[in-house]
């Protein structure tokens, strides 16, 4: 049904606002239809009835005008509608004065028109102002009645216990209606609150994640920059004088500059290389954040460091979806090797839409990321508004890796980066530009695949 898969892909503040407005529209409602089946039966038939009726439907009209425009003002600002009040405070008195006037004012029929359109206006008018200021509008509403009555202007002779019995009612309900009314828009205010709350912490977390990368190329790179321009003016000198030592320097230059593109690679590897234990950990924190709860079946430690990297990018953007585009309330995540595979897949419910799913650019990108290292990636919809991902690798992957074939991130400080640099911290730390002993300069005896790899950054 069209209107299930559209309230299922509203957010979860959308469908608060929209509980609420239907809430104040309902409110409105009640008074219309509760005075017209009051009076569905009148004996005998009086055309002040029909009016009476008629002036709390064009009060609730007005109302509903009144609530979105209040609505739309809390979200993106301006002016009150006051023109919309004042026409809703115009009904309010016709409509009191006909009730009062026509009816005798010891009938309940009398008593709950007042209620009824005193509870309308003072609800709504606390939308607009002060809690005080709408204590005062309900008391100036209760005159109304009360000063037919005492001057002897209503249907029936003044009765000052009936006037203080109708007030009583009427003050009790306006008080509660003020109450209800000004807890709803607080809430509603907190909760776009914390959605713009939310969205800000979100581009923080993005913000800061660049600064910490600039301050880390910052430091890596702002050091042997400075190096190889103080090298390369000496070369220069020397060079103009005739010196041999010119060559010598040029060398150093090129050693430090290759050490400088090795720490670079550190930096983005360490930038981008994914964890799959620490991606479930992750997932687990952001989902129950999200009031989600995740559900993680297996673990990571047999899976090799190569296998856990991809799989660690099918977590991060299977929870990116999760949260984007479903309103889910459970996830379970499961890793688990089966035969010559591995396998790992992500179910939720409250998947949005139906039929066959279309896979978006992040998915499609994970698609090739799997494809790449020899695996598979499928994503399917189950019965009862679920939706799975699924994700296989040849057991080979973790196996090469697991294996020793690679060196892990964290020990790169320990091992002599490519193109000879073989220059520790602490060594840069106590002279930059002096090489190892025992380490070549040139590139004689490297491998010539270590030298393409020096042409780009990966």
């Amino acid at each position: 049904m069209w209107v299930l898969r559209w309230w299922r892909d509203l957010s979860q503040v959308e469908r608060f606002d929209i509980y609420t407005r239907w809430s104040y529209y309902l409110l409105l409602a009640v008074g219309p239809v509760t005075i017209a089946a009051a009076f569905a039966h009148p004996q005998p038939t009086r055309p002040a009835l029909v009016a009476i009726a008629g002036a709390s439907v064009v009060q609730a009209v007005v109302g509903v005008a009144v609530v979105r425009a209040m609505l739309e003002r809390r979200r993106i600002g301006g002016p009150a509608p006051w023109l919309r009040y004042a026409a809703l405070a115009a009904v309010t008195v016709v409509g009191l004065a006909l009730t009062w006037r026509e009816l005798p004012h010891d009938a309940p029929n009398a008593r709950l028109a007042t209620v009824f359109f005193v509870v309308a206006f003072v609800g709504l008018l606390s939308l607009a102002v002060r809690f005080r200021q709408a204590m005062l509008a309900l008391l100036g509403a209760m005159a109304v009645p009360v000063a037919i009555e005492l001057t002897g202007l209503g249907a029936t002779p003044p009765d000052t216990p009936r006037v203080l019995v109708t007030a009583t009612i009427t003050f009790i309900a306006g008080v509660s209606a003020i109450g209800g009314y000004r807890a709803g828009l607080w809430m509603l205010d907190v909760v776009w609150e914390l959605d713009r709350a939310r969205g800000v912490e979100a581009r923080l977390a993005v913000a800061e994640e660049r600064l910490r990368f600039a301050r880390d190329l910052h430091d890596v790179v702002g050091r042997g920059l400075a190096v190889v321009s103080l090298k390369s003016d000496l070369a220069a000198r020397l060079a103009q004088r005739g010196r041999p030592e010119a060559v010598d320097e040029m060398l150093e230059v090129r050693r430090v500059a290759q050490e400088l593109l090795a720490d670079v690679r550190d930096v983005v590897r360490g930038y981008r290389r994914t964890d799959l234990g620490a991606e479930l950990v992750g997932a687990r924190s952001v989902l129950a954040s999200a009031g989600i709860e995740c559900r993680i079946i297996g673990t990571s430690d047999a899976i090799g460091e190569q296998a856990q990297a991809t799989l660690g990018w099918v977590v991060r953007e299977g929870t990116t979806n999760v949260l984007r585009h479903s309103q889910a309330t459970t996830c379970t995540i499961s890793v688990q090797v089966h035969g010559e595979s591995i396998e790992l897949s992500m179910e939720n419910d409250g998947a949005s839409g139906g039929g066959t799913p279309v896979l978006g650019h992040g998915l499609i990108g994970l698609t090739e990321r799997m494809a790449a290292a020899g695996g598979s990636l499928t994503a399917e919809r189950l019965p009862g508004a679920r939706f799975r991902l699924v994700a296989r690798l040849p057991v080979s992957v973790g196996v090469a890796e697991s294996g020793g074939a690679n060196v892990p991130a964290s020990s790169n400080a320990n091992v002599p980066s490519s193109g000879g640099a073989g220059v520790s911290q602490a060594g840069r730390e106590a002279g930059i530009g002096h090489a190892d002993p025992g380490i070549e300069d040139g590139p004689a005896g490297r491998p010539a695949a270590e030298d393409r790899a020096e042409a780009t950054v990966s």
